[in-house]
């Protein structure tokens, strides 16, 4: 049984941490938008827009990047229910590529995590869930 105070307790911590790491772009960022930002990108899509703006990528284009995410991440929930990455292997899963090659495209490290999108799928589309139908 899933503790669904938990989980929404989970997120609100997540949001609140995506936050405050946007605040550190926020002179790149607008400060309006932070919010939103927190709500639609990942941990790991922060973590790269922080990475590059150290790098010095200039400020046009990060604005440009974060929108990108915001919006690929925002598509990919709507049309998976999962976050563009995990929505990725999800997919790969479904047009039966092979999950090493798939790996390699998303950049997953974990074995054990990407495994689990093409099991939800395989439970999702595999000849037991066609007997439902």
């Amino acid at each position: 049984m899933v503790d669904n105070h938990r989980a929404a307790s989970s997120d609100s911590q997540a949001f609140h941490r995506r936050a405050e790491q946007l605040d550190a772009l926020e002179a790149i960022l607008p400060f309006d938008r932070r919010d939103q930002l927190a709500a639609l990108l990942t941990d790991d899509d922060v973590v790269t827009l922080k990475h590059l703006a150290q790098q010095g990528m200039g400020e046009n284009t990060l604005r440009a990047l974060a929108s990108d995410l915001g919006y690929l991440e925002a598509w990919c929930r709507l049309a998976t229910g999962d976050p563009l990455r995990s929505g990725y292997l999800t997919e790969a899963a479904n047009r039966g590529i092979p999950l090493p090659e798939a790996m390699q495209q998303s950049l997953h490290k974990s074995v054990t995590q990407a495994a689990s999108y093409y099991n939800n799928a395989e439970r999702k589309n595999g000849r037991a869930a066609r007997l439902i139908v």
